[in-house]
């Protein structure tokens, strides 16, 4: 589970600019109780496809 939440907040940083995006994510979350609407509010997508480009993220550098 920490190599997962590690990945993820790596992909923040990296695909979305800087560690302020994964701040700026837990402040959506904070407000919004949901991780959808978090995710819509602080990248500018649904979900869904915030997590294909995530698992594809993965895929590419971890191929997991």
């Amino acid at each position: 589970a920490y190599a997962y939440a590690y990945s993820l907040v790596d992909f923040i940083i990296e695909e979305h600019g800087e560690l302020e995006s994964f701040w700026n994510l837990a402040r959506a979350y904070q407000k919004k109780h949901s991780l959808e609407k978090a995710i819509d509010a602080s990248f500018g997508m649904p979900y869904e496809q915030f997590d294909q480009d995530w698992r594809a993220w993965l895929q590419q550098n971890y191929g997991a």
